[in-house]
């Protein structure tokens, strides 16, 4: 999600004989000793079955991630949402995460992070879609959800943005556990791997960030859609 003791129980009965008038001598009492087993019974309630989640969470856009400059940037923080409050008290455990999307790049160049957050309880985490901003999309700000993937992604071309290549980077990633993290553009660095396993407090709460911090990156997010699979239990 026991054996139980065994109890003996004895009984000892004695007999004695006994004459009218004048005694006797009694008579050597006989003993009989009777064995009985008792086996205690513990009724345990079966453990309820895992429920099966599956939740997804979008975000349209659009949005754009560069790096301005050293001090200023333009992201996106998606608005929290709460999923499963009828599950309130569970533990859900993680089995995929997917995600897809347009990803459209001014140049053949990009480079950009992805972060996915998941919590029990209320994430407050600052959401929006921010332009020209000198808060970094790093560690300008509180970051608390207990289960995060983040990762950048990293595709090598020319980084002229006056060229308007319009590139469609075929945005997709799926993390599946414990480890494996597949990405289209292709992988670079995954800094945080999730939690696997974590309380729902309240639901299940999820946000989504995405930003970059190379000046050369210039992309244009739209349609994003995030699956969330595992089972509360």
């Amino acid at each position: 999600m026991r054996g139980a003791p065994f109890v003996i129980v004895g009984c000892l009965l004695a007999g004695t004989a006994c004459g009218g008038g004048t005694a006797t001598s009694p008579t050597s009492p006989t003993t009989t000793t009777n064995t009985t087993n008792t086996t205690n019974t513990t009724n345990t309630t079966p453990a309820a079955s895992p429920v099966p989640v599956s939740i997804s969470y979008a975000m349209a856009g659009p949005a754009v991630a560069r790096q301005i400059s050293s001090t200023r940037w333009d992201y996106v923080v998606g608005d929290e949402a709460t999923y499963m409050s009828n599950l309130a008290g569970k533990r859900f455990s993680l089995s995929k995460i997917q995600l897809d999307g347009s990803a459209i790049s001014g140049s053949e160049f990009a480079n950009f992070d992805i972060e996915v957050h998941l919590n029990g309880k209320s994430i407050s985490m600052r959401s929006g879609t921010f332009v020209n901003s000198t808060v970094s999309p790093d560690t300008g700000f509180s970051k608390p959800a207990t289960s995060q993937l983040r990762f950048s992604v990293l595709r090598q071309g020319a980084f002229d943005p006056t060229r308007n290549a319009n590139l469609n980077l075929g945005l997709s990633a799926t993390f599946t556990p414990p480890t494996t993290l597949i990405s289209s553009p292709p992988l670079r660095t995954q800094t945080s791997a999730p939690v696997l396993s974590f309380d729902l407090i309240d639901g299940l709460h999820i946000q989504l960030c995405i930003w970059s911090g190379n000046e050369y990156n210039y992309v244009v997010f739209r349609d994003l859609k995030l699956i969330v699979e595992g089972s509360a239990q």
